[in-house]
């Protein structure tokens, strides 16, 4: 008699219930997609808790385990296509990448609109810089740059992927941030100035790897210091500097707040891009620009909607100096 290991029994557990659940959902899924219940109900066995409804609607699930229901409320065929792409190769590819671990399980429907994907647990990145950078007991400076590196080598190994077939361009690449620009409608004149400057650097280079599209700190979660990157809304072919950018330009505007620790998102950036350069080439010009490029982005959106980065205050006259500082 063939014997199975927890771990295999628990995933053959999993996909089971994965398929028990997805013929339910697929049944609720206009009903559920409308939000129609709110607060905790139940569907047969399942506790179903609405945790929100913006563009998308979703839910925490509960069976034998514990999953999350995305439901977009427009259903558009590109992004359900992107969001099949990220789950299929990370739960292929990743899990064999050191410092990475992926949902368990996972399906995309596209016929119905749902992404039904098993738990994964762990602290959203931003979170756990927060926690590092103000050493917080449990968290500490070599924790988060391991955490970064991992994250280097994992966007490595995506962008070294074969790109297979004719996919989806990611919409979130630096030159089709700059190109939604109109610098001559902006009546903020400090902001009109640097968006004039940063166009003047968009990069020309290759948009033919795999990217992630938007790995954001609260799109990677963390646990025990590896690392998982979550909602594939932008995956798709792309230049890896619109991947890398995302990532530096996030810690080069902690230098913008009211108040934070300068050492650890220096070291973390240094590490990061260390530990990426290890699988894949980067031409540090061409990063720069890319970095600069998003954080007029980031103060655009500041100057529309003012802003905060771990609950703590931006201050305007950083932020324009910091941009000012990697257009130069």
């Amino acid at each position: 008699m063939l014997r199975h290991s927890p771990s295999q029994a628990d995933d053959e557990s999993l996909q089971i219930e994965l398929r028990e659940l997805a013929d339910l959902v697929g049944v609720h899924a206009n009903s559920l997609r409308e939000a129609t219940r709110r607060g905790k109900f139940d569907l047969d066995r399942f506790q179903f808790r609405f945790i929100k409804r913006d563009k998308n609607t979703v839910y925490r699930v509960t069976g034998d385990h514990v999953w999350y229901l995305k439901l977009p409320v427009s259903i558009r065929e590109r992004m359900m296509q992107r969001e099949s792409l990220g789950i299929r190769v990370t739960s292929e590819s990743m899990p064999y990448v050191q410092g990475y671990y992926a949902a368990r399980a996972a399906t995309v429907s596209m016929q119905q609109g749902y992404i039904l994907v098993a738990e994964v647990r762990g602290l959203p990145l931003s979170r756990f810089l927060y926690l590092s950078a103000f050493r917080v007991p449990g968290f500490d400076q070599s924790g988060l740059c391991r955490v970064y590196e991992n994250l280097g080598r994992a966007l490595a190994h995506l962008h070294n992927l074969p790109v297979q077939g004719d996919l989806i361009e990611s919409d979130r690449g630096v030159r089709k941030t700059a190109a939604r620009w109109s610098p001559e409608d902006c009546s903020d004149q400090q902001l009109r100035q640097v968006m004039e400057l940063a166009l003047q650097k968009v990069p020309n280079d290759a948009t033919n790897c795999l990217v992630h599209g938007n790995p954001r700190m609260d799109n990677v979660l963390v646990k025990n210091e590896s690392i998982s990157l979550i909602d594939f809304e932008n995956t798709g072919t792309g230049s890896f500097y619109d991947d890398l950018s995302i990532v530096c330009s996030q810690l080069e505007v902690l230098r913008a707040l009211l108040w934070f620790p300068g050492t650890a998102p220096r070291e973390a950036r240094r590490l990061f891009l260390d530990e990426y350069r290890n699988e894949h080439d980067v031409d540090e010009e061409i990063l720069l620009d890319c970095v600069a490029i998003r954080l007029v982005e980031f103060y655009r959106e500041y100057v529309r909607k003012g802003g905060r980065i771990a609950g703590i205050p931006i201050i305007s006259r950083k932020l324009h100096a910091l941009v000012i500082e990697m257009l130069a």
